[in-house]
């Protein structure tokens, strides 16, 4: 079974090699490997230069992720002012100042018109929730009168309604006269 090789095994395996080196072919003057000759003084150097190299862009991908990480959070506070900057425009000149806007490099904003069909439904939507509602606006609560029933056959003024019966106290009738 082989070990998956990655920057840290690669890492293992480069030191290990050099400590090898170090101490199994210290007193070998040269090594042919691939057709070329190497003394173990160059393969350390070659092998620790693959450590360094392997250090080195671990450090640069560091400070990218870092300046990556900084450059978004100052876009983001950016967007956000430039978002204020353009409703301050639009609430100061109003949404038809499209030259100034273009000179700050905003898009003038969309006019949403709606179609004659589109108004015609949502008065339908509106009387139809008043309906269900039973909402009335002003106009319509002034024109509601109330009506008083009265006793078949009497041709007078309306009765006057019954007296409201005396209230029982809430611990049941009191025996203290």
């Amino acid at each position: 079974m082989t070990t998956r090789l990655n920057k840290s095994n690669a890492k293992d395996r480069d030191t290990k090699a050099i400590f090898g080196i170090g101490k199994d072919l210290s007193n070998v003057t040269s090594i042919t490997l691939d057709g070329k000759a190497y003394t173990p003084a160059q393969l350390i150097a070659l092998i620790q230069s693959d450590i360094d190299g392997a250090d080195a862009a671990d450090r640069l991908k560091a400070t990218w992720q870092a300046a990556a990480k900084s450059a978004r959070a100052v876009r983001t506070q950016a967007r956000a002012v430039l978002a204020a900057l353009k409703a301050y425009l639009i609430a100061v000149n109003g949404r038809g100042a499209a030259a100034l806007l273009a000179d700050f490099g905003f898009a003038p904003p969309k006019v949403h018109k709606a179609g004659a069909k589109a108004k015609a439904e949502a008065v339908d939507k509106t009387l139809a929730t008043r309906k269900a509602r039973h909402t009335m606006g002003p106009k319509q609560r002034e024109q509601v009168k109330g009506t008083v029933a009265t006793e078949a056959g009497s041709s007078g003024p309306a009765a006057a309604p019954p007296a409201p019966k005396p209230a029982t106290p809430v611990n049941g009738p009191s025996t203290s006269q």
